[in-house]
């Protein structure tokens, strides 16, 4: 019982996680699909490469947030 508890309150944090820089990255500009699809691949460690990560390189804000996660 208390792994699933765990397990739970594991994705809540993830989950808040992810909202959170989606909404910074939206507030620099970016589309809210493009935000949440570099957030995601910035915490699972793959898809980053696109050329849609060069708009989050290119711009200071932006980095610090990917920086922060």
């Amino acid at each position: 019982m208390m792994n699933v508890v765990f397990m739970m309150l594991y994705f809540l944090i993830i989950a808040l996680v992810i909202e959170i820089a989606v909404t910074l990255l939206k507030l620099t500009g970016l589309k809210n699909t493009v935000a949440r699809f570099q957030v995601i691949s910035m915490i699972i460690g793959t898809g980053f490469t696109t050329d849609e990560s060069k708009s989050i390189i290119d711009h200071p804000f932006r980095r610090k947030i990917v920086q922060s996660l």
